[in-house]
């Protein structure tokens, strides 16, 4: 898995920076149909959409190739933070200060907002886990975050500690099998 991981990498940069190629934030308002149709560029929703229809969207867009970013936020705190949010296989959240103006947020501060909930992906990351275990989360983890390049370099540190820790395991394992041969053939 690690070796396919930088091509998906360098693929989802590609897509990322012609997406983010578009000077301004369109706003996705109204309703949603199931099969809901995306210009290339970044996207803002904002309730009573939720993170669930910007995955929708974003998989629609995938699917036809458009190269989109998405972000859904949440309504403004009470210590007035933008929570946003995405979904996938796991929840993930993270706070922003609100834009300069609120109707209109810039390219930097959605490229901002973007990159904090990517950080806040790879810091759900328990890393009590053994790296298997870690390894499975940071996926789930890419699957509603798949447009962070820290979140993809962590999954790849923690594919090598896999792949370490299970040939220690592995020379574990023979050593002891080679000691138990040597105990019966003394006996």
């Amino acid at each position: 898995m690690r070796s396919i991981l930088m091509p998906l990498l360098e693929s989802r940069r590609q897509r990322m920076q012609v997406a983010a190629s578009k000077a301004r934030v369109a706003w996705v308002r109204g309703e949603l149909t199931e099969d809901h149709l995306v210009a290339n560029g970044l996207h803002m929703l904002e309730p009573p959409h939720v993170g669930a229809d910007a995955r929708r969207i974003r998989l629609t867009a995938l699917r036809r190739e458009v190269p989109v970013l998405i972000l859904c936020r949440e309504p403004t705190t009470q210590l007035g933070l933008v929570p946003i949010v995405a979904i996938g296989l796991i929840t993930v959240r993270a706070r922003i200060g609100p834009p300069e103006h609120p109707d209109k947020p810039s390219k930097q501060w959605f490229l901002r907002a973007l990159e904090l909930l990517g950080d806040a992906a790879v810091g759900m990351i328990d890393s009590g886990l053994d790296a298997v275990r870690q390894v499975d989360h940071a996926m789930s983890l890419i699957d509603s975050v798949p447009d962070h390049e820290g979140l993809h370099m962590t999954l790849m540190r923690l594919c090598e500690a896999a792949e370490r820790e299970s040939r220690e395991a592995a020379a574990a394992a023979e050593a002891k099998s080679g000691a138990q041969v040597t105990e019966r053939a003394s006996d």
